[in-house]
């Protein structure tokens, strides 16, 4: 058993452990600690036992009713509970069952649905669906069927399966899933593309629950299988150790690799204006192949009539003139540019709604080009009546996707 902390690596000594295992399925419950399930033992004989992890020492409960030993099964949790899904079985075969222990033991949530497959993973998705409230719920990628080729399908269970059949993404296996906390968003790395070849795969996929889009990241891991991966939360970082490099998992990637949080959008600058008021400049997740909206708001008791949204790649520099740039020119004493404007839209003003509050939407066509991924936006609304600006927002920054 080891531990992770501060970015170190510690062997943890206990009194009791489980039996040596692999193709086993881990995950953690607030409250409960540390589960693993099943497995392939020492003799290759799968295992349908269940250990504890308290952050001290392991346990052991014996439960009359439980998942028929297994290995290659998926725990998929929400930020409350873990399911167990699928896996390999000498009697059974491949399985699609989903099975979760409570405190009274193991019930089995489902038994159809789900097309039967080992060795696949899942995080979590924050789904709202129509005419109920948006709740967590436990999804699933990938995995193989026993056939040659890696299976490339995504499921979410919400009293029971349901497919999402546009969300794309790789087929793989023995790859891993966490959920990424400052982006948002499932990350998806690793694995293999079929049964039988190498770890080919060192790509890193997203998902932002709507569907998948690789991010092609100037450094990444090693190909690997069957690597470990976790969201360190007090780093704010994900962290994938482990793993094999060879189709017969006998190489072994030594250390760890960490993804680095991205910050997908942040204010800069400061908002101004003539008379004592501030505009606001809001914007979406910048996603390539769709186009980048939001809008600006700013309380419109004068009858603000349009807004300029100006758009660039830098807020340094424009044609070699330094950004911010003095706006007091246009009669604005003590505002600034704070934006190159490449790119310039015209909104009309929408009337005053609550609070006198008004508003103009933007929408920035994004290119689906993998050069586009990491690139920088930055965005500003300049707000006026007639031909005069009379108000400026704060400045935006997005990172694409």
């Amino acid at each position: 058993t080891w531990e992770l902390a501060n970015g170190v690596w510690t062997q943890r000594v206990t009194a009791h452990a489980p039996p040596a295992r692999s193709q086993h399925a881990m995950c953690y419950e607030p409250g409960r600690g540390v589960t693993v399930f099943g497995g392939i033992d020492s003799n290759g004989s799968p295992m349908n036992d269940v250990w504890f992890f308290d952050g001290v020492d392991w346990q052991t409960t014996y439960y009359s009713s439980a998942p028929t030993a297994r290995a290659g099964a998926t725990f998929v949790r929400t930020p409350y509970v873990c399911y167990l899904v699928g896996g390999w079985s000498p009697v059974q075969g491949m399985l699609g069952d989903v099975w979760q222990l409570t405190s009274i033991g193991w019930q089995l949530r489902s038994s159809t649905g789900l097309p039967p497959r080992r060795d696949a993973a899942g995080g979590r998705l924050w789904y709202d669906p129509p005419f109920a409230p948006a709740h967590w719920v436990p999804l699933l990628h990938g995995g193989t069927d026993g056939g040659a080729s890696s299976l490339s399908d995504t499921w979410i269970f919400d009293n029971g399966w349901i497919p999402f059949p546009n969300a794309g993404g790789p087929a793989r296996s023995e790859h891993t899933i966490v959920f990424d906390d400052p982006s948002d968003s499932l990350l998806l790395v690793g694995g293999r593309e079929s049964s039988s070849s190498v770890p080919s795969t060192a790509t890193t996929w997203r998902f932002d629950g709507i569907d998948w889009r690789e991010l092609p990241t100037a450094t990444r891991p090693p190909a690997t299988i069957g690597a470990a991966v976790a969201m360190d939360p007090l780093r704010q970082r994900v962290v994938l150790a482990a793993g094999a490099t060879d189709a017969q998992g006998s190489q072994l990637q030594p250390g760890q690799w960490e993804f680095e949080p991205a910050i997908l959008s942040e204010h800069f600058g400061a908002s101004c204006s003539y008379w004592p008021r501030t505009a606001t400049l809001y914007g979406s997740i910048c996603r390539r192949g769709e186009p980048w909206q939001g809008r600006v708001t700013v309380n419109n008791i004068f009858n603000l009539s349009w807004s300029l949204f100006v758009f660039g790649f830098s807020n340094t520099s424009w044609n070699g003139v330094p950004l911010p740039m003095s706006l007091g020119a246009l009669g604005i004493p003590n505002c600034e540019l704070l934006v190159e404007p490449l790119v310039t839209q015209v909104a009309a003003m929408e009337p005053p709604g609550p609070f006198l509050h008004g508003g103009a939407p933007f929408s920035l066509p994004i290119p689906n080009l993998p050069s586009a991924y990491g690139l920088d936006i930055y965005a500003q609304a300049l707000v006026g009546q007639s031909t005069n600006v009379l108000v400026l927002s704060q400045g935006l920054r997005a990172q694409v996707w």
